[in-house]
């Protein structure tokens, strides 16, 4: 099994929300060229910071192609 990845180029905001951060950013998916803008969580600034333009992160990360809410 092969895994799936995307090259952040634009990291657009970082949030607190109660005990995590959301960071949104603009990615590029390198297996089918597609550009999309997505958000992450994490549970420590650290972790939240630690994202950055040129960063490879796995597909599975992102909610990519998923049309999810959130559930509040």
């Amino acid at each position: 099994m092969t895994t799936k990845n995307a090259l952040v180029y634009r990291v657009l905001s970082r949030s607190k929300f109660h005990d995590f951060w959301i960071v949104s950013f603009m990615a590029f998916d390198l297996g089918t060229g597609e550009h999309f803008m997505e958000d992450v969580t994490f549970r420590s600034a650290k972790e939240a910071f630690a994202l950055k333009p040129g960063n490879i992160i796995p597909l599975d990360q992102c909610l990519y192609g998923f049309d999810m809410e959130l559930p509040f």
